[in-house]
């Protein structure tokens, strides 16, 4: 499930969940999914399941009511609208506390690669979609999702903040969830995800797999040497050494890596890993973290500079000169260019 690249959506519903009014409508009727609407769908998922801030979680009690009525739709499709609704009532239950966002939550069942998934999309309101009502003759209730005609790629106002990715339950599977939360601002991942969303909603717990102990290793050791190295080439070596290490080797141990640390701050480089989580002092490395390595080159002026590693490796595109008096020149070469002011 993390490795998602071409959904194909084939069922979808919207409800609506408005915590603050205590108001809730539920869709008697999936959506109408015309060439647009499967495209936004599709985009939103996208951009939510390969988020650098998502995070692994498995289902915890046997009564478990948003994994029962998953499972209920992945064995039967036909019960896809009544589970629909059994998912979003315990979502709205859980968005009890007014200061919770109201929303619209759209479940959609895709395929990808082959294997069958939901996604749960808390849609929180904007300008660029909303909802339309239509109670229809005999007493039901159709939602319709209009999007707007300006609407391409979500920006940074329109991505998701919640959002979760359920695959069929399976004894061979880590996790069951592929959860995103970024509302928080706790420094911890666990505080960050493990509120209503996760623990109210989903009743599950985070899961520490080798792509999140991947990407706590390269981001935590960035800005540990960052921090405690002031010479640029000492600096250097040593994230480019990290990259080598995570490419070459099978496992990584830590304890074994800290020996490229000065001896007088190895202790407090693994003490700075453990507390931002790495869970083990053993992972696998994860190949999609591994090559998704971005340069950032910043100047003592606060000019900065950020692109593929591979492009800065080329040495095509940019080079870094430098001068007799100490000094650095960056050159960078392109056959185009935008500017803009912000």
């Amino acid at each position: 499930m993390r490795n998602i690249k071409e959904p194909v959506i084939k069922n979808a519903i919207l409800h609506i969940l408005n915590n603050r009014e205590e108001f809730k409508k539920m869709s008697d009727y999936t959506l109408e999914l015309d060439d647009k609407i499967k495209e936004f769908i599709k985009k939103h998922i996208l951009k939510s399941v390969n988020d650098d801030k998502t995070r692994a979680a498995k289902f915890e009690g046997e009564n478990n009511s948003v994994k029962i009525s998953c499972n209920n739709i992945f064995e039967n499709p036909d019960t896809f609208v009544k589970s629909s609704k059994e998912i979003a009532n315990q979502l709205f239950i859980s968005m009890s506390n007014k200061t919770i966002s109201p929303a619209d939550l759209i479940v959609v069942s895709f395929e990808s690669n082959s294997k069958n998934y939901l996604a749960l999309l808390k849609m929180d309101y904007n300008e660029i979609y909303r909802h339309d009502v239509e109670e229809t003759e005999d007493g039901k209730t159709k939602t319709k999702l209009v999007v707007d005609e300006r609407s391409s790629l979500p920006n940074l106002n329109q991505k998701l903040q919640k959002s979760a990715f359920i695959q069929p339950e399976n004894n061979d599977n880590n996790f069951d969830i592929v959860i995103l939360d970024k509302q928080t601002n706790s420094k911890s991942a666990d505080q960050d995800i493990a509120q209503f969303f996760l623990r109210n909603f989903l009743n599950a717990k985070l899961e520490k797999d080798d792509k999140h102990k991947t990407r706590v290793f390269k981001n935590s050791t960035i800005d540990f040497v960052n921090e405690k190295y002031e010479d640029s080439k000492e600096r250097e070596e040593i994230i480019s050494y990290m990259y080598n290490t995570l490419e070459r080797k099978s496992q990584i141990n830590i304890r074994e890596f800290s020996d490229v640390i000065s001896e007088e701050n190895q202790e407090e480089y693994v003490e700075f890993l453990i507390s931002e989580d790495i869970g083990d002092y053993e992972f696998k490395p994860d190949k999609e973290i591994i090559n998704n390595k971005k340069v950032v080159i910043k100047t003592r002026e606060d000019i900065q500079i950020r692109l593929d590693k591979v492009l800065y490796d080329e040495k095509r595109y940019i080079k870094v000169k430098t001068l007799d008096d100490g000094g650095y020149e960056i050159s960078i070469k392109t056959d185009n260019y935008d500017y803009n002011i912000k």
